[in-house]
């Protein structure tokens, strides 16, 4: 599937608009900058600089062959940008916040939590 930045962020600012997303204080997409990858070994990554400033989301088109993994993989990364915003990362990627609010996401929207959470 090819994908597109303007994509990404078109999906991102509809996601805002749903719980969980929706209490989260996130910027819009103009915001953030998206990049479309074609990394084998992941299939979306967030990073900001070390001031937590300059969010990036990266998607592989690679690795990501359906608009519903799209968009799960942005609501992914989501949680990762909230969690930089309000600095509740921790040492492991996918800390105890970090799995009960997008647990809560993979509930609402009826997407598969262990497809896409990893230690």
């Amino acid at each position: 599937m090819h994908i597109t930045p303007d994509q990404c962020a078109a999906v991102y600012d509809c996601l805002r608009t749903f719980p969980p997303y929706k209490k989260m204080r996130l910027p819009p997409a103009d915001e953030i900058e998206f990049k479309v990858t074609r990394h084998r070994d992941r299939q979306a990554h967030y990073t900001c600089d070390v001031r937590g400033n300059d969010h990036e989301i990266l998607i592989s088109e690679f690795t990501c062959g359906h608009f519903a993994t799209l968009v799960t993989l942005i609501g992914h990364e989501m949680v990762h940008l909230d969690q930089s915003i309000r600095k509740t990362a921790g040492k492991t990627q996918h800390n105890v916040e970090f799995r009960r609010v997008f647990r809560a996401a993979c509930e609402r929207f009826r997407w598969d939590y262990a497809q896409f959470i990893t230690t």
